[in-house]
């Protein structure tokens, strides 16, 4: 979902395996997906320091999204370890959807049909 939520967003990715992209500003961020049935989106310890701002890609039961934008500080404010991803030995960071939606700033938003448009 993130790389497809780039070219909407008018952001470059950054490799064609990340969903680190470089906004229209020229601030880096990374895209997070929530689907309706997770309730939280992580961002692993490593890729934490490189972006400007997180946008959190909520998307409902419909296939609408909506973007939500956090600063780092706002994420590391309220993060946690992610169990299942330390058992693989990856260290990676999870902040909960409802915190996105209540304390970042809306960013835009996206109907299903407008990014199945968008290939």
């Amino acid at each position: 979902m993130g790389r497809k939520l780039a070219a909407p967003l008018d952001a470059r990715p950054v490799s064609a395996n990340s969903n680190e992209v470089v906004l229209s500003n020229g601030r880096r961020a990374v895209i997070k997906a929530c689907s309706p049935t997770n309730d939280s989106f992580g961002v692993t310890a490593k890729m934490l320091p490189r972006p400007d701002e997180i946008l959190v890609a909520v998307e409902s039961d419909r296939g609408d999204v909506e973007i939500w934008r956090l600063s780092p500080d706002q994420f590391q404010a309220t993060m946690r370890e992610s169990p299942s991803a330390a058992s693989r030995g990856v260290d990676t960071k999870l902040v909960r959807k409802r915190f996105a939606i209540t304390n970042g700033v809306a960013a835009g938003s996206f109907t299903k049909a407008q990014l199945d448009a968008e290939g």
